[in-house]
């Protein structure tokens, strides 16, 4: 018999079915959701904890490794529970080490490209005619372009096999030749270059098929954390421009060569690759100035799709490969936006739709098939960790979630180690507990007069900077006032962003229908504390979804298919974009948003 569960996380909503009988922890194992146990599910190092209603009782070896206060809350340990009823189960903390988010919701994409291989042969030229292995060639073929670095190839290739060659063509184009009549294999790849990560994709061109997926921190971090440092260091000198650009195609090369690798193929067999990034992402790889987005009136060099070569590009792939990237909106509205759109089928559907990425900048698009609206919103690096006392990224030692649980608190730390400090999900989280606790006002001043009496101890003064603990450790990890207005700061110039949209729009916020959230920050916080805390419209609590990487999976979509790089094209061409700079009302509500419920 079938028994459904209902499976509540940071990510979202899902519901599987298990066998009556089986644990709980066989059965998340086996619908795909990874949880902390060392031991495997054999009930002995306490690590598997879940939140379930109704949560039982559990037996004595389970009930040793939890704490009473735990068991008041409903804790119990995943493998420890056997499913006997229909169950709600909450994943409070984020399982396993992996920090960079490169999943996504969006289906595979069939191939639809003028690329193929097709079979041919080449006559050899003789006294009586005197042809050369190119001209040969195109009368076998039919092809007009023959790239220099395919030329090279032509007289082994075309003697190896007694003129036998398997050709690879792209429309008239001559991509590659190889000796022989047989299968050959062709690869793609698909490049999201984020501000601070990395994200790269091996896809078979003839398939579809995702291979393998590899990722990095960009490696241009160390020159700033976003992107005002970058362009301030890019505008001192061209050799400081040149290092960003040689950082970004250096780290994509070592991706590159890292799935090669995986894959056991070399890397002139991938003949065409696709990526997207913000505005300033993409000026920097292909080498452009983007001195002019920083300064009013905010104008990079350009906004179209960019096609270059292999060797413009710099990145180690085919020599006659294609490399594109696909089209920016404006200065802070980039190709990654563009891709994560058409990832969530915004542009297709007749449902108001949001679709936001929120990072240093909060990119998001309003709007349906008739109608598109985007704006970007200064919202600062603290929701990535940075500008906050004991801010990091969302690497090993990063507390990711915060729990009340009477009056202790229960950290979930990235790597199950001690807690080094606090990241993005984790500082939503920590500011919620401490609305919902009372410590918090409305205004965001941290009172320790109104938080549980449990928490005096907590709570330490520094001048006239209030400081909350939240971990013990050396040292411990806190939340400052200062950390508070810096949240503050960043939720309400996303919440405010949101609320032009929708004005712009001639529309209510609860008008939305679909809240995409898209790369990993939306993906890994909790949406009701996101909403607790007003990053989020409350209203809009039950239509948010997470899509992964949508800019990834928006960059493989247009890697397979030339219909889906005209549709990015036509997209970014509709999207209509408003400076919030230049709106009267935006200040108003960037002061009113800042504001807690």
């Amino acid at each position: 018999m079938q028994i459904t569960i209902r499976i509540i996380t940071p990510q979202g909503q899902r519901q599987l079915q298990a066998v009556r009988g089986e644990s709980l922890y066989s059965c998340l194992t086996r619908g795909g959701i990874t949880l902390d146990a060392p031991c495997g599910g054999h009930c002995f190092c306490g690590k598997c904890k879940v939140q379930i209603e109704p949560a039982g009782t559990p037996g004595e070896q389970e009930a040793a490794l939890l704490t009473p206060q735990e068991i008041a809350q409903g804790y119990r340990l995943a493998c420890g529970v056997r499913v006997e009823q229909p169950m709600l189960v909450r994943l409070a903390q984020h399982q396993g080490e992996a920090v960079i988010l490169a999943e996504d919701t969006a289906e595979q994409t069939q191939p639809c490209l003028r690329l193929a291989w097709t079979y041919a042969q080449i006559p050899a030229g003789t006294i009586d005619e005197p042809l050369g292995d190119r001209e040969c060639l195109r009368q076998a073929l039919g092809v007009d372009l023959v790239p220099l670095s395919v030329l090279k190839k032509l007289p082994d290739a075309c003697r190896a096999d007694q003129g036998r060659v398997s050709a690879l063509l792209e429309g008239n184009r001559l991509v590659d030749i190889r000796p022989g009549h047989k299968e050959q294999p062709a690869y793609g790849l698909a490049v999201d270059i984020g501000t601070t990560t990395v994200v790269a994709y091996l896809v078979d061109l003839l398939t579809g098929r995702q291979l393998q997926a590899a990722s990095m921190m960009n490696p241009q971090k160390s020159y700033g954390d976003d992107v005002i440092s970058r362009i301030d260091y890019a505008s001192e000198s061209m050799a400081a421009m040149d290092t960003l650009r040689d950082k970004i195609v250096s780290g994509i090369n070592e991706l590159i060569g890292r799935l090669c690798r995986q894959q056991e193929i070399s890397e002139d067999r991938i003949y065409r690759a696709v990526l997207v990034g913000n505005t300033v992402m993409i000026h920097l790889l292909a080498g452009v100035s983007p001195l002019n987005i920083a300064r009013s009136p905010f104008i990079p060099a350009f906004t179209g799709a960019l096609c270059m070569s292999p060797q413009e590009s710099g990145l180690r792939i085919a020599p006659a490969a294609c490399v594109y990237t696909l089209p920016n909106v404006a200065s802070y509205v980039g190709a990654d936006i563009v891709a994560s759109v058409m990832a969530s089928g915004l542009d297709e559907d007749d449902k108001l739709t949001l679709v936001v990425d929120i990072g240093t900048n909060g990119e998001m698009v309003l709007g349906n098939r008739d109608r598109m609206l985007a704006c970007s919103t200064a919202a600062g690096p603290a929701l990535e960790g940075a500008h906050i006392s004991c801010g990091m990224g969302g690497v090993t030692g990063a507390i990711s979630s915060v729990r009340r649980l009477g009056d202790e608190i229960s950290c979930g730390v990235i790597g199950d180690t001690a807690a080094r400090g606090l990241c993005g999900s984790g500082l939503v989280d920590a500011v919620a507990m401490l609305l919902d606790a009372g410590a918090l006002d409305e205004t965001g001043r941290l009172d320790p007069d109104e938080g549980p009496d449990g928490w005096a101890s907590r709570f330490t003064c520094e001048g006239r900077n209030t400081i909350f603990k939240l971990m013990d450790g050396d040292p411990a990890v806190t939340l400052s006032q200062k950390d508070i207005r810096e949240v503050q700061l960043a939720k309400g110039a996303i919440a405010a962003g949101i609320e032009v949209l929708a004005r712009a729009y001639g529309a209510q916020v609860n008008d939305i229908k679909r809240v995409c959230l898209a790369g990993g920050f939306g993906n890994y916080i909790d949406r009701a504390n996101a909403c607790r805390i007003g990053l989020l419209p409350a209203a809009l609590l039950d239509r948010i979804e997470g899509i992964g990487n949508g800019a990834g999976a928006g960059a493989r979509m247009a890697l397979l298919s030339e219909k889906e790089q005209d549709r990015a094209e036509r997209l970014a061409g509709k999207i209509q974009y408003i400076e919030l700079s230049a709106v009267k009302e935006f200040q108003d509500l960037f002061m009113d948003k800042m504001m807690f419920e």
